[in-house]
């Protein structure tokens, strides 16, 4: 099946319309980081991340401390959620994607929820 013949039925499938001057194309990883700080800062109400881990290099560690930073500015939920296996693989030095999210948990348990999906559970 190729694009031209679905085309007909594209204004039957489900969607969500975005005016195209709306999106903003982030060319390089370093576009997407500072973007995703930038947003994280301007956060009014909640902070959700989903993602297969977020690591435990000094750029993940930024990446907690400004939702820290975001969190020292007022009530604010924030959600992560990783995958269990990819989560919790440990370093050399014993860090993970959980200890490294560790100091928004305890810094803000009534407002945080870090959560672990474990794919291979669902399917046995």
């Amino acid at each position: 099946m190729d694009a031209e013949s679905l085309a007909p039925n594209i204004p039957e499938m489900p969607g969500i319309p975005i005016d195209g001057a709306n999106i903003e194309i982030l060319n390089t990883p370093t576009d997407f980081y500072e973007k995703l700080l930038e947003l994280t800062l301007a956060a009014e109400h909640r902070i959700t991340l989903s993602s297969l881990y977020l690591g435990e290099g000094d750029l993940e560690k930024k990446l907690v401390s400004t939702i820290g930073e975001r969190l020292d500015r007022g009530k604010i939920d924030v959600t992560v959620l990783l995958d269990y296996l990819r989560g919790t693989r440990r370093t050399k030095d014993g860090e993970s994607s959980l200890t490294v999210l560790e100091p928004i948990s305890e810094r803000a348990k009534e407002v945080s929820e870090i959560s672990i999906y474990d794919g291979k559970r669902i399917r046995e």
